[in-house]
């Protein structure tokens, strides 16, 4: 299934999923054993014949022409990484949610030159009503990495402190984002309530129609989230995320001591991303920093 961030949370749903597993998990299977017999006579069910009226039939035939123009709109595109997860990231003092987030700015650089706007969801349920903070995990340590990291005049040395570096600054951004420090939530609440109660003359910086710097703050190349469940991973369940915009990338990771899996879902109309051809170059971005991690370590 796939979500969109504005109406729906991941932790809810995995929680519901979590508890249903439970439920499996203990039911009785011992009253089901062998000696429990079923014979089956084709009497036994009959088709059910449906009087459709024709202007019903009609909605539901316009209903499935619609949904499947949703449908073909979108690709989605799962992957495994197997053999290196967790385990070797925390052994080596990163974070792996951090280590995670700079292979996605690394991977996007590659292919676009460019350093994306990231947006990672942040859980602020340490506080009552609290739902979630927009994680902005580009830093100035991270865009530092992925423009020095594929440099020949980089030693191994220095990639893995501008590695951890990046990986500390993330770490921190997030802290305040889950804290209550982060900006989003609190200047779009500003300007609903000033929308709403008819506030003439809303300062500029709220004024998303007059702010360029604003609306460029406000558009995400990567709409990301970490999703890791004991019953719940991103590829054995598919979820997925929509991006939110047409040349935008959702994706939806879960790490575990041996493998990583995540899924990355695009719009199909987009010229400019294309699922395959990242989740090829996030692929090689673990990897790279993976191996460098064991390189610096066996020196």
């Amino acid at each position: 299934y796939a979500m969109e961030h504005s109406q729906l949370d991941a932790l809810p749903v995995v929680r519901v999923h979590e508890e249903m597993y439970k439920l499996l998990e203990n039911v009785d299977t011992r009253k089901y054993d062998s000696s429990y017999s079923f014979k089956f006579k084709e009497d036994m069910i009959s088709k059910l014949e449906w009087d459709i009226p024709e202007f019903v039939q009609n909605k539901i035939e316009k209903s499935f022409s619609t949904y499947r123009k949703v449908y073909e709109s979108w690709t989605v595109d799962c992957k495994r990484l197997n053999g290196l997860g967790t385990q070797i990231l925390k052994s080596n003092g990163f974070s792996p949610d951090s280590f995670m987030q700079i292979c996605f700015q690394l991977a996007y650089y590659r292919l676009h030159n460019h350093l994306p706007s990231v947006y990672e969801t942040v859980v602020t349920t340490l506080f009552r009503d609290g739902r979630t903070e927009a994680g902005r995990s580009v830093t100035q340590e991270s865009s530092d990495f992925v423009s020095r990291f594929d440099s020949e005049s980089t030693s191994i040395g220095e990639k893995l402190n501008i590695l951890r570096n990046a990986c500390l600054s993330h770490t921190q951004r997030i802290s305040e984002a889950r804290n209550a420090k982060g900006i989003d939530r609190h200047i779009f609440a500003l300007h609903q309530c000033a929308r709403e109660n008819g506030i003439a003359g809303i300062p500029r910086i709220l004024d998303t129609s007059d702010n360029e710097l604003y609306r460029r703050a406000s558009r995400w190349d990567l709409s990301t989230s970490h999703v890791t469940s004991p019953k719940c991973s991103a590829i054995d369940h598919a979820i997925a995320f929509h991006p939110v915009g047409v040349d935008s990338i959702g994706i939806v990771y879960s790490m575990y001591p041996y493998y990583v899996d995540f899924t990355v879902m695009t719009d199909a109309n987009s010229k400019k991303t294309e699922g395959k051809a990242f989740m090829k170059a996030v692929q090689n971005a673990f990897f790279d920093l993976v191996f460098l991690i064991l390189r610096q370590s066996n020196l």
